[in-house]
């Protein structure tokens, strides 16, 4: 017969680590979960606050989602759009207003005389997910009502945090297949 001699080892209390996450430290960014690409043409002429001039982050992207993933985006949607300017224009001044029902509109003042483009990048905060809007903005003399120099917006899921997985919505007179993802993995690593 087998017996075992187990020695007697009165019980130990277990250590008790008492830890508290860290707030974020301000002015830090989220990564985005999505990256929307858009266009929008301006006056380089006339009143910084007429319409030709506002930059509207949060309708490009509920146009985007309503035009594209089939949703209705009413005005109380629109206003829990959370915007904020993360990098402002080269070729002019970008300002924000807060309107009395709480939406922020932005508008373009760009440089006297200034023709050709120009970029401003914010970033979105909608149902739970984080965007990322690069608006590139056409800047003209005269803008042509029936010739639009923009291309059509483009929303990818975002490779840092999704682990390269990309996400492509094909549009009609766009590049289709592997043309498409390979251009669109050229823009956002920056490689060939």
């Amino acid at each position: 017969m087998f017996s075992m001699d187990v020695p007697y080892v009165p019980p130990q209390e277990a250590p008790i680590v008492l830890a508290q996450a860290a707030a974020p430290a301000s002015g830090v960014i989220p990564q985005p979960d999505y990256i929307l690409n858009t266009c929008t043409e301006t006056t380089s002429t006339g009143d910084p606050r007429s319409a030709w001039r506002g930059v509207d982050p949060a309708g490009m992207l509920a146009i985007y989602l309503q035009n594209h993933a089939n949703r209705t985006i009413d005005m109380e949607m629109l206003a829990a759009i959370k915007t904020t300017l993360l990098q402002g224009t080269t070729h002019g001044k970008i300002f924000a207003e807060v309107d009395n029902t709480g939406l922020t509109s932005y508008h373009y003042d760009p440089t006297p005389n200034y023709e050709g483009d120009d970029r401003a990048v914010f970033m979105a905060e909608f149902e739970g997910k984080v965007y990322k809007i690069v608006v590139e903005i056409k800047v003209l003399f005269v803008i042509d009502q029936n010739s639009s120099q923009c291309n059509e917006p483009t929303l990818m899921t975002n490779a840092n945090t999704k682990g390269a997985r990309l996400n492509y919505f094909f549009e009609k007179g766009q590049p289709q297949g592997d043309e498409r993802f390979y251009m669109k993995i050229e823009q956002m690593t920056g490689r060939d």
